[in-house]
Order: structure tokens, then C-alpha cells, then sequence
């Protein structure tokens, strides 16, 4: 994931920035109070202090479903690693139980074939029935 665009460690950068703009507001509104009216300069300068704090509000806003977004992802993980774990035993066993019949069946050793035949299929069932469940967890 992308680091955040100003770590902490920034933060006295950004506020010696913040205030920066401030005085360059200030000087702006004494600039503002030569050619327009002082209330229409002030309602500016609210205008400009107000669209400040709905961004800071955005910026909190999108923060939280950031840290929500990592969250969601942390679990997603821990789930397709669960998952990828709980299928590979099955799967597995049906890729070995699989060589072994193919073994005996060039050998024409067709006495044991019944039995793993019966656990390819065992294993095979629980492959789907994983499957299966996984997507009930989707449909939810």
C-alpha cells in the first residue's frame, strides 16, 4: 500500500507551511480592503476558512476509510491464506491418490485400484464441499 503523503514526522513541516498561508491570507485581506469593500473581503476570507475546514473534514473522512480499506484487506489475507491452506491438503492428496492409480494401472495391478479410487473421491468431495462453503461466505 502507498505510504501516506506527509508521514507524521512531517508534521512541523506542514504547519510552519500552514502558517505561512495564513500570513499571506492576512496581507491579502488588507490587500482586498483597497479595491473591495470590507465585508465583501470578509466574507471571503469565511468563504476561504470555511471550504479549509470541510477539506480537513474530507481529508479525516478519507483517513478513516483508509484505515477501514487496510483493515478489509488484513482479514481478506487471512482468509485466502486460510482457505488456500484448508484446500491444498485435499487437493494434494487427490494429485498423489491420482499417480498411484495411473502407476498401477500401467502395471495392471487392479487390486488395490478400488480403494484409491474411493479416497480420490473422498478427497474430491471435500474439495468441493470447501468450495461449496466458500461460496456461501461470498453470497453473504
Amino acid at each position: 500500500m502507498k505510504p501516506p503523503e506527509n508521514p507524521p514526522n512531517d508534521l512541523p513541516k506542514i504547519r510552519k507551511k500552514a502558517e505561512e498561508i495564513v500570513k499571506k491570507l492576512s496581507s491579502t485581506k488588507n490587500a482586498l480592503r483597497s479595491w473591495m469593500p470590507e465585508a465583501d473581503a470578509l466574507k471571503l476570507i469565511h468563504e476561504l476558512q470555511v471550504h479549509q475546514i470541510e477539506l480537513q473534514l474530507q481529508n479525516e473522512e478519507l483517513m478513516l476509510a483508509n484505515e477501514q480499506i487496510e483493515k478489509f484487506n488484513a482479514e481478506r489475507e487471512k482468509l485466502l491464506s486460510i482457505i488456500t491452506h484448508d484446500m491444498k491438503s485435499p487437493l494434494n492428496s487427490v494429485v498423489v491418490y491420482s499417480e498411484m492409480l495411473v502407476k498401477q494401472a500401467r502395471e495392471k495391478d487392479f487390486e488395490g485400484m478400488e480403494k484409491n479410487v474411493e479416497l480420490v473421491l473422498q478427497f474430491s468431495l471435500r474439495a468441493l464441499e470447501l468450495l461449496d462453503n466458500l461460496s456461501r461466505l461470498n453470497v453473504k
